[in-house]
């Protein structure tokens, strides 16, 4: 992937000048770049791909696949490899599959050793692409549509279940110390929270909800918003602050559709 990217990048000048005006804030002139892919350092690693113009600009670009973000280890080596640069721009992209409000509630790194950090993903990739295919020589038209064809097939891989409805079991229960139950948080304030990307949450907003309790189907919900937080306490009084200690997804909840007839499920 990072190979593709860096190949289409170095064939066609005016689209590696559109990519580092974007995201390196450079006007550096694309002529003079050198695109170097997997180098290795025995005290920094290995990168994906690095960018570099002389004294002007160094940059190093990791490409993940699927939610998967580099480790806070990773990125210290990259940043400590950049900090040796001579260059006066220096910065890590971060080419990711996750979503803004993922990258937001688990990727905290926005600048290692003074060295600025940028996640990107391969949507907005693909799209700053597409807008600048027409700015490009014919020679480079049929290589660029190759990398967006290659692109748009991995998004919609991402994509394809957008449209599922999640059910999710609610215990009967009020959590000691709280003073609301699960299902009162559904039914009465038509809202629901879980974690971002762990254990077994959806890492992106789905845009339904269902949920069961009392042995059976109960409800289905559009989810119209969504937020990440940190303390419940402050969207719910009846939840004490600290009831969490990781980010959650608080949803607000359309109105109810409820099945036309019994749905039966086994209680948990």
């Amino acid at each position: 992937m990072s190979r593709a990217v860096g190949w289409t990048l170095s064939r066609c000048p005016k689209l590696m000048s559109a990519f580092l005006k974007k995201y390196a804030a450079s006007d550096v002139g694309s002529e003079s770049m050198s695109v170097r892919f997997h180098v290795i350092d025995a005290a920094t690693g290995r990168t994906d791909l690095e960018i570099e113009c002389g004294n002007k600009l160094h940059v190093v670009i990791e490409a993940k696949r699927s939610w998967e973000l580099p480790s806070e280890r990773q990125l210290n080596q990259y940043a400590s490899r950049l900090s040796g640069s001579v260059a006066e721009h220096k910065m890590i992209l971060v080419l990711t599959d996750c979503s803004r409000s993922y990258v937001d509630a688990h990727f905290p790194f926005r600048k290692l050793l003074e060295i600025p950090i940028i996640p990107i993903s391969w949507g907005k990739l693909a799209q700053l692409f597409s807008d600048h295919r027409s700015d490009c020589p014919g020679t480079s038209i049929s290589l660029i549509d190759e990398i967006l064809s290659y692109l748009r097939k991995m998004i919609a891989m991402q994509q394809i279940d957008s449209n599922w409805v999640y059910v999710v079991p609610l215990n009967e229960g009020t959590p000691s110390g709280w003073g609301i139950s699960w299902i009162d948080i559904v039914a009465e304030k038509l809202r629901y929270f879980h974690p971002v990307g762990t254990n077994g949450w959806p890492p992106d907003p789905p845009n339904y909800l269902a949920f069961r309790y009392r042995g059976e189907l109960q409800s289905i919900h559009h989810i119209e918003s969504h937020d990440i937080v940190r303390d419940l306490h402050v969207s719910f009084p009846e939840i004490p602050s600290g009831a969490i200690d990781e980010p959650h997804y608080l949803y607000r909840l359309g109105e109810a559709f409820r099945p036309n007839r019994r749905v039966p499920t086994a209680r948990t």
